[in-house]
Parts: structure tokens; C-alpha cells; sequence
């Protein structure tokens, strides 16, 4: 029987923090998953000419989360603000559930404000998680060990796409939200549990796990940004995030337009996003499990970073050639599963080389910020040219082309600077 080391790469003495890790992140995307498809399709249900509005106020509504978890992050040590954190956004899914039971706010008005929390709180539980994981593993274990990580969460984003695609009309859509409540309580267990497994700092010869545990980071709320203004490293991983969100964007804007025209009712998008979801999670622990781990290894971090701009390249030329339903399909589940299963491991272990501030503050105001900024201009970029120059599917696609090209040459820089910093020194924690 293959072991799971074999899979992983997994040394001696790191089993149960890797498990525990694993065991978090499937409870964090798990509950994610159960409410995406519902996110998807309120999304829809304002119309797809109100989505680039709703990325707008995304965006907006950004703004205080970020101030307010910059402020937390820096009074509190990590091992209180990263329950509390989760605890928040349990909150808020209990008022959504109320809110809809009672039908307390009857029109559009509550399916797009769900549709805006959603996105924020997607983007602020990952990029917690990842945090977290950047001050617990050593850069080198983090090569092997973050793909395998990231398997945690696309098995719980399996669980959680079988579960809206199975329980939602049996349950009702909005019972659901229990779901990912319920998840986040387990997931603050697992923080507390990788506390007291004695997981790894970041640097093991200048601070102890208890350090970093009760050490608070100090600083202003609005630190995040002032870092990345002062460091061209965070400022190449901005601009790689835009460019990959901005192309996500174009990808998700197009898919909207396809299915809007292909399915008339609520059912049958449910029912395509939820399958589109299953088939992504599906490949993505494929990549993860067997593939990127080695890949980050053997070729180095460039070789995985390059993988979703390549697809990118390959996915809009298609959509260029021929849009439609089916090259919007195979062209989603390519890139959302090679983002998750190369890309998102591989960014992560740009953050290793960098000091405990930049992994809290200034990481999560790339993950947060900056990633629904491009959300924003990703839209904007996407109704200019399809409603003021009227270009259609396949021109649009076409201008995506030089874009992913300068993605894959800001990632190259990246890649190199990582590495000088991986062999010359060791952040402080």
C-alpha cells in the first residue's frame, strides 16, 4: 500500500502538524464550497450587467475589514485573533440565515449584499490560514509540504460542492448556512491544536513556538500597505495577483454571459456551477497530491508558478478561436484547479522569505485589497470593451493574451528574488 509520505513527502516529526493543517484548511474551503454555488447564483439573479457593481462594492467593503483586522493583528498575538477572526464571520453567517428565514429584507437588496460578504470573507479566511501556515513552516518545508497542505482544503471543497449539489433542495439553500457555521468552530479548535502540537517557527534559532504564539507584531492598522509601498518584492506579488485576478475576472464575466444565455432558470445553473466545482476540486487534489509538491522540488518554485499563466495563454486563445459553453468549461476547470493546485501553494512560498509583519499585515492586504481591486478593474476593463468598443467573446479574449505574457515574466522575477532570499538569509519571525 503507497503511503501517505509518499504522497506528501512528509519527514520524520512532522506528521501531526501537517495533519492538523490539513484537517484546518478542509474545514475552512469545506464551508466555503457549501455556499459558493448560492453566491453564484444570487450573483446571476441581479443581473449579469449588476456584477461589475457588486465587485465594485466587494472592494468597498474591503476597505474596513482590512482597517479592522490590521487594528486586531496588531494588539492581539495570533493565537486570539485568528479564533476571533473566524468566530466574526460565524456571526455574520447567522445574521444572513436569520435574515433570509424571516425574509427580513424582501428584493435584490440581500442577495447582492450576501453575494459582497461572501467574497470578502472567502479572501480573509484563506488568507489567515496562509499566514498562519507561512509562521509555522520552515521555507524548505514548505516546498514539499504546501501542495499536500493545500489537498486539505480541496477535499473539504469536494465535501462542500457534494453537499450543495446533494442537500440544497432537500435542506433548502439557505438551511445550508449552518453548514459552514458549524466548520469554522472546527476550524478555531485546530488553531488552538496547532498551538499546542509545538509546530515549527519560521526561524527556530532567534524564537520558540511560544514566542510567536503570545508575541504580538505592534505596528498601525494601516501597516499592510505602507510595507508593500517600501518593498519591491510585495509590490512584484501585487502586480502578479492583479494580472491573475484580472484574468480570472474576464474568465468569470465571459462564463456569466455563456450561461446566462444557455440556462434559463435557477436550477440549472445551480446544478452547472456545483458540477463545474466537483470537476475542479476533483483534478485540483490530482495536482496537489501528485504533482506539485515534485514539481516545486525537482524544477524549482518557477516551474509551478508558471503553470496557471500558461494556462491562461492555451484557455483564452481557445476562447478567442471559439466561445462558447463548452471551451468556458473545460477553459474554468483548467484554470480554477491549476490555481489551486499550482499557483496557490507556490504563491504561498513567496511569503516564507519574509519577516512576520509582511506575512500578516502586508499579506493579507494583497490577499484582500489588492485581490478585489483587480476584481474591480478586471470588471471595469471587461464592460469597456464588451459595451463601449462592442467587442465581442473572442476579441476580448484575444486582449487577455499579452497580459498572461507579462504575468509569466513578473513571476520569473519573482521566483529569483525568492530564492536569493531563501539562500542568503532566514526571516525574523
Amino acid at each position: 500500500m503507497i503511503r501517505l509520505s509518499r504522497w506528501t513527502q512528509i519527514k520524520a516529526g512532522e506528521g501531526r502538524t501537517f495533519g492538523l493543517a490539513f484537517a484546518y484548511f478542509f474545514c475552512l474551503l469545506g464551508g466555503y464550497f457549501v455556499i459558493r454555488p448560492l453566491r453564484e447564483t444570487m450573483g446571476i439573479e441581479g443581473g449579469v450587467r449588476a456584477l461589475s457593481w457588486l465587485f465594485l462594492g466587494t472592494f468597498c467593503a474591503t476597505i474596513p475589514a482590512l482597517l479592522l483586522y490590521g487594528k486586531v493583528a496588531s494588539i492581539w498575538p495570533r493565537k486570539k485573533f485568528i479564533p476571533w477572526t473566524y468566530q466574526f464571520f460565524a456571526f455574520n453567517l447567522l445574521a444572513f440565515w436569520l435574515a433570509f428565514h424571516f425574509d427580513l429584507f424582501p428584493g435584490p437588496t440581500l442577495p447582492r449584499v450576501f453575494f459582497i460578504w461572501t467574497s470578502v470573507y472567502t479572501v480573509f479566511v484563506v488568507s489567515v490560514f496562509w499566514s498562519f501556515m507561512a509562521d509555522t513552516f520552515p521555507e524548505e518545508a514548505a516546498r514539499r509540504l504546501f501542495p499536500a497542505v493545500a489537498a486539505g482544503g480541496t477535499c473539504g471543497a469536494f465535501a462542500g460542492s457534494l453537499i450543495a449539489a446533494g442537500l440544497a433542495e432537500r435542506w433548502g439553500s439557505i438551511n445550508l448556512l449552518w453548514v459552514p457555521m458549524s466548520l469554522l468552530q472546527l476550524a478555531i479548535v485546530f488553531v488552538w491544536l496547532l498551538g499546542q502540537a509545538g509546530s515549527k517557527p519560521a526561524n527556530p534559532q532567534s524564537a520558540t513556538k511560544d514566542d510567536l504564539d503570545n508575541e504580538t507584531i505592534g505596528g498601525r492598522y494601516f501597516d499592510g500597505l505602507t510595507r508593500i509601498a517600501r518593498s519591491n518584492y510585495l509590490l512584484g506579488i501585487c502586480a502578479a495577483v492583479m494580472l491573475d485576478k484580472t484574468l480570472a475576472t474576464f474568465a468569470y464575466f465571459e462564463q456569466a454571459h455563456i450561461v446566462e444565455a444557455a440556462f434559463a432558470n435557477r436550477a440549472e445553473r445551480t446544478e452547472l456551477f456545483a458540477t463545474i466545482n466537483l470537476w475542479v476540486q476533483g483534478l485540483t487534489l490530482f495536482f496537489e497530491l501528485a504533482i506539485a509538491g515534485r514539481l516545486m522540488r525537482r524544477f524549482g518554485l518557477r516551474a509551478a508558478l508558471f503553470v496557471l499563466p500558461t494556462v491562461c495563454l492555451l484557455g483564452f486563445a481557445g476562447l478567442a478561436l471559439a466561445p462558447g459553453l463548452i471551451a468556458i468549461v473545460v477553459f474554468q476547470v483548467l484554470r480554477r484547479s491549476s490555481s489551486y493546485g499550482f499557483a496557490s501553494p507556490a504563491r504561498q512560498v513567496l511569503y516564507t522569505v519574509v519577516d512576520r509583519a509582511d506575512r500578516y499585515k502586508a499579506k493579507s492586504a494583497i490577499d484582500t485589497l489588492v485581490f478585489r481591486a483587480a476584481d474591480v478593474l478586471g470588471a471595469q476593463f471587461f464592460n469597456f470593451f464588451r459595451a463601449t468598443l462592442s467587442l465581442g467573446m473572442g476579441a476580448i479574449a484575444t486582449v487577455a493574451l499579452p497580459m498572461a505574457l507579462l504575468w509569466l515574466w513578473i513571476l520569473n522575477r519573482l521566483a529569483q528574488e525568492q530564492s536569493r532570499r531563501a539562500q542568503t538569509s532566514s526571516p525574523k519571525p
